[in-house]
């Protein structure tokens, strides 16, 4: 009797699942990440030991990145129980703005202190895993049935 009712070894993994998973983390992380930038460019901008001949456009940078990832979690908690493939669209595209941001404090920006340095990279990881999971969303042998 048993043997008729096995059940698959190998399931179809749920991207969409995992993508509102970093979404809802993104949240408690966004706050966090925020008010310490915020925090890290004043230091910048009072401090005598660092010099920081751009720091007006890293500003303009890290306002972009905040204002972008605000936007992304905003647009698709309003969006995602209604229209789940265009919410999921915008947050990948406004998930690649942000990453082209983070490049630019990892590559171009001068000087980077060491907490910048590691709560960037820890948000970059977490976009990068947004950007994967977006987009095996819409791939078809990641495709699952909505309830």
């Amino acid at each position: 009797m048993l043997q008729n009712k096995l059940v698959p070894l190998v399931s179809k993994m749920d991207p969409l699942l995992f993508f509102d998973c970093l979404m809802y983390l993104n949240y408690y992380y966004y706050y966090m990440f925020t008010m310490s930038n915020i925090a890290i460019w004043i230091a910048k901008k009072w401090s005598d030991v660092y010099e920081t001949p751009n720091i007006t456009r890293d500003a303009y940078i890290a306002a972009s990145l905040t204002i972008s990832e605000l936007l992304k979690l905003v647009l698709f908690k309003k969006f995602r129980p209604r229209y789940t493939g265009w919410s999921v669209l915008m947050a990948v595209f406004l998930t690649v703005l942000s990453m082209l941001a983070l490049l630019y404090v990892f590559i171009i920006q001068w000087p980077v202190l060491r907490l910048e340095i590691c709560l960037d990279i820890m948000l970059f990881v977490l976009l990068t895993f947004e950007v994967i999971y977006g987009i095996h969303v819409f791939m078809p042998c990641c495709a699952q049935e909505e309830f």
